[in-house]
């Protein structure tokens, strides 16, 4: 729906900022939600906070969206329509060192309201909530849903031992979730470092039980030139036919020594269990022959020209690496000359964690981890409002001022439009840019990007400097933008205050990674969730508490009302 002018008689029953005024041309934005028929609908102000409205109208069964004419107006970034809390911290075993940083991650499924699905997950556990928010199962710990699954037993308190590193996702394909979670840190023989994967039966999980998930799993350890190695920070992305799953392999010293890909024939996760046995390659990337770390699955809405899945790292500031990936399943393979190198300005590392508020309590004020090293997110979308492009978000001192910011790219991976399969196609830089912090003082990192299909895209991240705690923003670009620039930003969440947890970690542990989602149901309402800070440090020191948000966001185009009058 466009933005328009009209004039409307509006009677407010709750008003939650201002003063009252009386038969008075104002000018107000109204929220997507606003009604075409009934009451009782959230009126949102341009300048933020909502009111509770009914329609006064000359013929209440008539639909308002008849009454509406004119010309779209200007776009902005949409607030959150929808804000709730995900999972918290609670006492854990290893002194909480297994719950942070939460990662925090979640996908949404298709259904309105209370039939709807959105699956977040964290260190801490899994939980299902319906799309009103409300909870529909769990929290249940990782170790215990995989064991409810079949899963081996995971025991012990050592931190080898438990479930970690987990991850989301909504396969629009096929209409499943998707669970990725790790097990086991301990290489060699007699090693642990498993990869579990979980799938929903149904598009709509209503337990955490065998009556709608399914588990396979599989080890991951792998000896390279480096030494043997196990399986860390998952990336995960699917298309029609395949899911993708990436790790980062590291020595029992810490030592990286390589990467991951472990390509599976969806099919053989989506069969329910029968057969047993998920079908699956393993294509490893030995850091002594070519580095590559943190790569990000590209998970395609549409599909790729070439049939191909793209797969993306970030090497240093000035370049990336592409890597892509030809066959299903048991036959998956790199293309021949992947991946290939080029070149692209993400700005520096700066080897610094962000500042945060001090609350002066604790004696000792801990920055905050921005993880600058690492691409967070990638997505690929060929479709309507889209023409074969990943995106993806990072965090970098873009602009030399010794601040982080994120940093985003689009990116056209087969410049060529070459419709053959497993041939090296050649990227290109659509667009690129960077979010500043709302002020000069503030720093932006931990970011989500997700794009819909009339080709706008929201990215969600942290934001903090050494006056404001840790805050939950999102910033939006729409396709009629200028190339290479977002929209205002809106704050989503605000933190407690200053967070200082487990031991004396400085940076603090934080995220380590957000979540992002476009809703299946019209590939075009943005869904975002991240961290913050739920309770501040006390004066005792290492005890403040972290909390997850989950917001579903307004669309992205309001409605103007030209004036209205107040009873």
């Amino acid at each position: 729906m466009g933005k328009t002018s009209f004039r409307y008689c509006i009677s407010i029953f709750s008003f939650v900022f201002g003063a009252f005024a009386f038969a008075q041309t104002t000018r107000v934005d109204v929220d997507p939600a606003f009604p075409s028929l009934g009451s009782g609908a959230p009126l949102v102000f341009s300048g933020g906070g909502f009111a509770d409205v009914v329609l006064a109208t000359t013929d209440p069964g008539a639909p308002l969206v008849d009454s509406i004419k004119g010309a779209p107006g200007p776009q902005r970034t949409p607030s959150a329509s929808l804000l709730f809390s995900g999972m918290a911290r609670t006492p854990s075993l290893d002194g909480g060192f297994t719950y942070k940083p939460p990662d925090t991650h979640f996908s949404v499924g298709t259904g309105a309201g209370a039939a709807g699905r959105v699956v977040e997950v964290t260190n801490k556990g899994i939980q299902i909530f319906d799309k009103t928010g409300a909870s529909v199962a769990g929290p249940t710990d990782l170790d215990a849903f995989l064991t409810a699954l079949g899963a081996a037993g995971l025991t012990g308190s050592g931190v080898a031992n438990l479930g970690f590193d987990p991850k989301v996702i909504f396969d629009q394909h096929s209409g499943r979730f998707f669970v990725v979670i790790l097990d086991g840190r301990t290489p060699g023989g007699g090693g642990r470092s498993n990869v579990a994967i979980c799938t929903s039966i149904t598009s709509t999980p209503g337990t955490l039980t065998i009556t709608d998930w399914t588990v396979e799993t599989a080890s991951a350890l792998t000896t390279f030139v480096g030494g043997d190695s196990w399986f860390d920070y998952p990336g995960i992305g699917a298309d029609a036919t395949r899911l993708v799953v990436t790790g980062n392999m590291f020595t029992a010293g810490g030592t990286f020594v390589g990467t991951k890909i472990r390509v599976f024939l969806k099919s053989s996760l989506t069969d329910n269990g029968a057969p047993a046995g998920a079908t699956f390659n393993d294509i490893d990337i030995d850091a002594s022959v070519t580095s590559i770390f943190t790569l990000q699955p590209a998970h395609v809405f549409g599909s790729t020209l070439n049939g191909d899945f793209y797969l993306i790292s970030r090497i240093g500031s000035t370049s990336y690496r592409l890597a892509q990936i030809t066959g299903a399943g048991g036959a998956a393979s790199l293309v021949a000359g992947s991946p290939t190198s080029h070149a692209w300005t993400a700005g520096a590392f700066l080897g610094l964690g962000a500042p945060q508020i001090d609350g002066g309590l604790n004696g000792t004020q801990a920055t905050i981890s921005t993880l600058e090293t690492r691409i967070q997110n990638a997505v690929y979308r060929n479709d309507a409002g889209n023409a074969d492009s990943i995106w993806c978000a990072l965090t970098a001192d873009a602009d030399s001022d010794s601040q982080s910011e994120v940093v985003w790219f689009e990116i056209d991976p087969n410049s060529t439009n070459s419709a053959t399969p497993g041939v090296l196609t050649t990227p290109t830089i659509s667009q690129s840019g960077f979010i500043n912090g709302t002020t000069a003082a503030d720093w932006t990192f931990m970011p989500a990007i997700a794009v819909n299909s009339s080709g706008d895209a929201v990215i969600g991240y942290n934001e903090s400097s050494s006056s404001k705690a840790v805050d939950m923003q999102v910033v939006a670009q729409f396709v009629s933008d200028t190339p290479g620039t977002f929209q205002a930003p809106v704050v989503i969440a605000s933190g407690a205050g200053e967070y200082d947890d487990f031991a004396a970690d400085n940076p603090e542990r934080w995220g380590d990674y957000a979540g992002w989602a476009v809703d299946p149901d019209d590939d075009e309402t943005f869904w975002v969730a991240a961290e913050i800070c739920e309770t501040a440090v006390t004066a005792a020191g290492n005890n403040a508490v972290w909390g997850t948000r989950i917001a579903r966001l307004g669309a992205v185009v309001p409605v103007e009302l030209e004036s209205f009058s107040v009873e």
